[in-house]
């Protein structure tokens, strides 16, 4: 069975209470594994109880994935761009977000690490900072993505 909680329940919660609520329950999951579905927005309140991330948008999923998955596969790459290019094409699908300011880029971009450097560096981009994104930090690029993003999202395009 699983224990649903909704971020009202613990929304009004001051900060000891709602550690005390989280503890409590992080020690429940040690001895007696449960299902424990949260709904809230504030991600980092549950992110060292969270195993898997569900990511909903206007009633429907657009990722789910275990945790582990997103801190392996989403990441935040910064480079300088030839020519002042938008995005690589190499990487067309599987970009989550894209900025370029000037030569600057930022990328969000979902994908194994060597692959994704090897392939924005065959894009020309000097690629500067290659970042894992924390879980809250990861849930909110997925949701403001167009993207859907599944553990079988490779760079060959979005699943």
């Amino acid at each position: 069975g699983g224990i649903p909680v909704r971020e009202a329940e613990i929304i009004g919660l001051d900060p000891v209470a709602r550690d005390l609520f989280v503890s409590i329950l992080a020690d429940h999951l040690a001895t007696a594994p449960t299902t424990v579905i949260f709904s809230t927005r504030d991600v980092h309140e549950v992110e060292g109880l969270a195993d898997h991330l569900g990511v909903l948008r206007e009633g429907g999923i657009v990722a789910q994935l275990r945790r582990d998955d997103l801190h392996r596969c989403l990441r935040r790459y910064r480079g300088i761009v030839p020519d002042g290019r938008r995005l690589p094409r190499e990487l067309i699908g599987s970009v989550v977000r894209s900025r370029v300011e000037g030569r600057e880029g930022t990328w969000t971009v979902w994908g194994d690490e060597p692959e994704v450097i090897a392939r924005l560096t065959a894009a020309g981009v000097t690629v500067t900072e290659a970042t894992t994104l924390p879980l809250e930090s990861g849930a909110l690029e997925l949701l403001t993505s167009s993207a859907a993003v599944s553990p079988s999202t490779t760079l060959a395009g979005v699943a």
